[in-house]
């Protein structure tokens, strides 16, 4: 090659340097362009938390400490109940004043008792638990001659034949049991009625306890 052509191929070459030197620093430029993006968001990133406003802790709730019962120093019985095996003293009765069946039995405490009439009757069955039948009923009147009133609503009053055995009690019509207070001086009265065969009135007893454990009459006589 002369000279001359050396000369010319010189300037070229250069050229292609160039080029091929710009092409390499324009991808590296766009390369490095590109990569601050995700500081960008880093930072913009690392502002916000920078920047956010801290949330306020709850205050803590107090637990309730429980509290112990002071112990007691002395134990306390259970109440009493009372027992099957709890014997409970019987109501002694009273003293007996025995008359005739007209006649008005005078007690101790200034009671007076008296069987004003006595009816043999037929009952009806107008009620559950009524039985018809013959029986008597029995008009007794009772007199508070004490200075203090008395209660008659436990009066108890029952009728057995000459053996002994008991009437049987009914509420048919005019049954009308004692009730209520008896003032001093003042008089009341009850009827209490009886199935008894008509064969089976004579020697009748008829015993009337005006309270619990108080004087009774007992009534002797027949009924026709």
């Amino acid at each position: 090659m002369s000279h001359f052509g050396a000369n010319r191929l010189a300037p070229v070459a250069l050229t292609v340097l160039v080029a091929f030197s710009a092409v390499l620093f324009s991808g590296c430029t766009s390369t490095t362009a590109a990569d601050p993006a995700p500081l960008a968001g880093s930072t913009a990133g690392a502002s916000a938390a920078s920047t956010a406003v801290p949330t306020a802790a709850s205050p803590a709730q107090p637990v309730a400490t429980p509290s112990v019962a002071p112990g007691r120093s002395k134990p306390v019985p259970a109440p009493s109940g009372g027992s099957i095996l709890q014997k409970v003293p019987a109501v002694s009765p009273g003293p007996v004043t025995k008359v005739e069946l007209n006649k008005t039995a005078a007690l101790p405490d200034k009671v007076s008792i008296t069987v004003s009439k006595a009816e043999a009757l037929e009952t009806k069955a107008t009620t559950p638990g009524e039985i018809a039948g013959p029986a008597v009923a029995m008009f007794v009147s009772i007199r508070n001659g004490s200075l203090k009133s008395i209660s008659v609503d436990s009066a108890i009053v029952t009728l057995s034949n000459a053996s002994g055995v008991l009437g049987q009690p009914t509420t048919s019509d005019p049954y009308l049991p004692f009730s209520g207070e008896l003032a001093p001086g003042a008089s009341t009265q009850g009827v209490y009625v009886f199935l008894i065969p008509t064969n089976a009135r004579t020697g009748l007893s008829l015993s009337v306890e005006y309270a619990a454990g108080q004087a009774s009459a007992q009534f002797v006589g027949s009924v026709s």
